[in-house]
């Protein structure tokens, strides 16, 4: 969600429950994860939340400075629409997902899409029964080397060092520990 759009109100007031429960958890799976929870305590308890829609706007849609341009096709090959995601397409077709409302209009090789196709990669796992786990492991393998983990790591990284980030550096740690 925190890639889709500028947080609301809501969303803020649940990120800042609990937040150094939070660190303390992530920091053991990852410590860069710890870190963004960090770097998100200390941003939700010193800024008043309006400017996050103008970060956001400032990081990802323009109209000036430099952004940061979260897609596939756009990392591996400099351009948009380009043959990433049509392998994403194909992906999604192979495996029976159609693309789902959580894209707000951006093309499947976004990085918001693609994270929302592993976690519906992940969510299969939940009421299999008896169905082989390979068979539910192997797309979210695949989807993770084909897609996400080629570029998805220097996203985040390029998120996490833009200038104009405050919020969205503690984001994209997030993002990066996890990945």
């Amino acid at each position: 969600r925190l890639l889709a759009s500028e947080p609301d109100a809501e969303l803020l007031a649940g990120l800042r429950a609990g937040l150094h429960e939070r660190a303390v958890g992530a920091t053991q799976v990852h410590p860069l994860m710890g870190d963004g929870w960090r770097t998100l305590s200390a941003y939700l308890e010193s800024e008043d939340p309006e400017p996050l829609a103008d970060e956001f706007t400032r990081l990802f849609l323009g109209p000036v400075g430099q952004l940061v341009y979260p897609y596939e096709s756009f990392y591996l090959t400099g351009r948009m629409y380009d043959d990433p995601l049509g392998d994403v397409r194909a992906f999604l077709a192979r495996n029976g997902l159609e693309p789902s409302g959580v894209s707000h209009g951006e093309p499947e090789d976004a990085l918001v899409f693609e994270l929302s196709t592993m976690a519906r990669l992940i969510a299969r796992q939940e009421g299999a029964g008896d169905v082989d786990p390979d068979a539910l492991l192997l797309p979210q393998r695949e989807f993770l080397e084909q897609h996400l983990l080629v570029w998805a790591p220097t996203c985040a990284l390029e998120i996490q060092t833009h200038p104009g980030a405050g919020f969205y550096k503690g984001v994209a740690m997030l993002l990066g520990g996890f990945l």
